[in-house]
């Protein structure tokens, strides 16, 4: 998504983020003692917007790889019983400026913003996954950290470009999606770098892609139930 997001990676390998895929999570209401809670997929990219190219994919770009990884989060929050609610389902465009104001003007207010990347860097050799919080947001921060927690029970191994320097694993960005969601617990995950031969096989691998997309799905789930 270059010219959607500007940020700086504190990989030096890295460039700016290619790609971006929002999901919104709304607060939890109580029915009959089971929990209900409503989520939208904010869906980057899309219609117009293919996003960066896949390297060896004809006819595939990064809105395709948000759509997946959207489906299959949904389908593994679905059957938490969480509720989801798209703002696409096919290939359609929605606004960048657009994306925090639908979730900023929901009711309830949502309890959780996540955007979901697939990153590109010049470099090849540029790998791994990022998360990203807006600046001085403690209750983004605990939703990155348990993502990241649920990705390396998942994926043992996975290589994770982490800032700790202020604590905890996530990056802090003025991204346009968590500047416009404030009072919402927000997080940018990058999911990995498309440009790089082994991350994008890994991204394009339908048994990696249910194991990542089920570990967002629980670290998700951790932070709204408190875990």
């Amino acid at each position: 998504c270059r010219g959607q997001i500007d940020g700086v990676h504190a990989d030096p390998a890295a460039d700016d983020p290619a790609d971006v895929r929002e999901m919104v999570h709304e607060r939890p209401v109580y029915r009959a003692e089971v929990r209900v809670v409503d989520c939208a997929d904010l869906l980057g990219h899309g219609g117009r917007d293919p996003g960066a190219h896949i390297p060896g994919q004809k006819d595939m770009n990064e809105k395709d790889i948000n759509l997946s990884y959207g489906q299959i989060i949904g389908a593994k929050l679905s059957g938490m019983g969480y509720d989801l609610m798209y703002t696409r389902v096919g290939d359609e465009y929605v606004k960048l400026s657009e994306r925090g104001k639908m979730a900023q003007n929901h009711r309830p207010l949502p309890s959780v913003f996540l955007s979901i990347h697939g990153n590109s860097a010049v470099r090849k050799d540029a790998r791994g996954i990022e998360i990203y919080t807006y600046f001085g947001q403690d209750a983004g921060d605990r939703l990155a950290s348990k993502i990241i927690e649920a990705i390396q029970r998942a994926l043992p191994g996975t290589k994770i470009n982490a800032d700790y320097t202020d604590g905890d694993v996530d990056k802090e960005r003025d991204f346009a999606v968590l500047r416009d969601t404030p009072g919402i617990p927000s997080a940018l995950i990058e999911l990995g770098f498309l440009s790089n031969d082994e991350d994008r096989a890994n991204l394009l691998n339908a048994g990696y892609r249910d194991r990542l997309a089920g570990a967002i799905a629980d670290g998700i789930n951790n932070f709204v139930g408190g875990a």
